[in-house]
């Protein structure tokens, strides 16, 4: 099966709680991805097993039906805090996954100024992360974790200390950056109304388990409408009740 497979996973951490239980899961080739729930669930252990960050005690991940026993190479990462390294510039810290192991092309800087373009943030190609702003340094964590053209992309709320505006902003950048690249993407989040907008489909997760999926529905590309429209409005009720442990109908 092509895709990415989770299967029968579960872990505890140096035998304390358990954070997984049994969970079974499909992400299919080109599809979003959204994980809700409040912290403690079990959604950033998801996401780093999935990702063959951590291996799980029980169970395999598998990537077009090969298991995966390592970070999966063709892979960007996104992480609520942008790490950017201050003493390097905007393109430096975009081109920094290529040059830890040898010296980019010139076919690569060129890339690299493309994502920033992409990104909006162009005029800061020279600049020093502690010259930006919030959303600006997330802008740059994303061009850095595209840099090399991956097919899969794992995100753990990197919106989330930003102000509703920007963070807006990035959700129409990154969705437009993913059809572009018809990447693969699992991405969490506290946000409901995020979750809806973003997403082929949301996980609700609860105890370390998936307690309801939901495909949205709504068309693409997502617009302002969107998210004012009554099918948005309905989908967060379902989620919601999903999250307050209320059968969905």
């Amino acid at each position: 099966m092509s895709g990415l497979t989770i299967d029968h996973i579960s872990h505890s951490y140096d035998g304390g709680k358990t954070v997984l239980q049994g969970v079974n899961y499909h992400v299919g080739d080109g599809e979003f991805h959204c994980l809700v729930g409040r912290s403690g669930c079990g959604k950033t252990s998801f996401l780093k097993i999935a990702s063959g960050l951590m291996k799980a005690e029980v169970g395999h991940i598998l990537l077009d039906g090969q298991q995966v026993l390592k970070p999966i190479a063709d892979a960007g990462f996104v992480f609520q805090s942008p790490t950017l390294l201050e003493w390097k510039t905007v393109l430096e810290n975009v081109l920094f996954p290529i040059e830890l192991k040898r010296k980019s092309t010139l076919e690569e800087q060129d890339r690299a100024k493309a994502l920033l373009e992409l990104m909006k943030i162009e005029q800061h190609t020279y600049s020093f992360p502690l010259q930006l702003s919030g959303g600006q340094q997330s802008r740059v964590a994303i061009a850095r974790a595209l840099i090399k053209n991956p097919q899969y992309l794992f995100l753990d709320e990197p919106f989330a200390a930003l102000d509703a505006i920007t963070r807006e902003e990035l959700q129409d950048d990154l969705l437009a950056l993913c059809a572009h690249h018809q990447m693969t993407v699992l991405f969490i989040t506290h946000d409901i109304a995020e979750a809806i907008y973003v997403a082929d489909h949301v996980l609700v997760m609860e105890e370390g388990k998936i307690v309801h999926t939901e495909t949205i529905d709504l068309p693409k590309p997502r617009t302002l409408d969107t998210r004012y429209s009554s099918r948005f409005n309905e989908l967060g009720f379902v989620l919601r009740q999903a999250l307050e442990g209320v059968p969905v109908k």
